[in-house]
């Protein structure tokens, strides 16, 4: 997910597949591509699964661990949309901002991670506070009907540092809550029943399926599977 990530926002800040043409009557004209940033996600999505197979396929990495960096790559990302609105950039300005703030948090979590040790629940709960903050912004922007897009970038992205702050506050006491998990794996349902109730993310997963055609033919297509419900006795 984040080499993909990676790969468009290359492709828009670079302008890679772009054409640039000039005439001395009417002044030079760029024309978009429309296929680039497919091609670009695409290989990014490629670089990553390599890159990530090459720097933890074999070793063992907790479910927090993991859960940390990749919340905080994506929370670094929201910050530097919203730093780079206040800031006033655009277009290539504010995919630079957003992919230098995002890549900074992904690398400052690994560290980070090694010596806090979170639990993937402690840090789910930490996001779905910043998250709420967020929303919590979003309304304050509606009563306040303001006009300035800066501004309106800037409330929730304060409220949701607020809601990220005392999350990780208030949670710091809790045993269960710090308590070390298994490597075992726990699963990619929308709702486990595993030693209590747990609310997740459910991940698409690649699957393939054996469909009837409208010619009465059996057939393997691909597809995708989303788990909502798995449960251990």
């Amino acid at each position: 997910m984040w080499g993909t990530w990676q790969g468009l926002a290359l492709q828009q800040i670079l302008n890679l597949g772009d054409k640039k043409f000039c005439d001395p009557s009417f002044g030079c004209v760029t024309s978009n591509s429309d296929t680039a940033p497919w091609a670009a996600m695409v290989v990014g999505g490629l670089a990553g699964i390599g890159v990530g197979w090459a720097l933890a396929g074999t070793k063992d990495v907790l479910p927090g661990t993991a859960t940390l960096i990749s919340n905080s790559a994506f929370w670094g990302t929201w910050y530097g949309l919203a730093l780079g609105r206040i800031a006033d950039l655009r277009d290539d300005g504010l995919f630079t901002s957003m992919l230098i703030a995002g890549n900074a948090a992904l690398l400052a979590a690994i560290p980070a991670a090694k010596a806090w040790q979170p639990t993937s629940s402690r840090v789910r709960l930490i996001t779905a506070a910043g998250l709420a903050g967020g929303l919590a912004g979003l309304g304050i922007d509606l009563i306040a009907n303001t006009d300035d897009d800066r501004v309106a970038l800037a409330i929730p992205a304060a409220t949701s540092a607020l809601g990220l702050l005392v999350a990780a506050a208030t949670t710091k006491q809790k045993r269960d809550l710090d308590a070390p998990e298994s490597d075992e794996a726990q699963g990619n349902a929308l709702f486990q029943w595993r030693n209590g109730r747990k609310l997740t993310l459910a991940i698409p997963e690649p699957a393939t399926f054996q469909i009837v055609d409208r010619a009465g033919k059996l057939r393997t297509m691909p597809g995708a599977r989303l788990r909502l419900f798995a449960a251990r006795f």
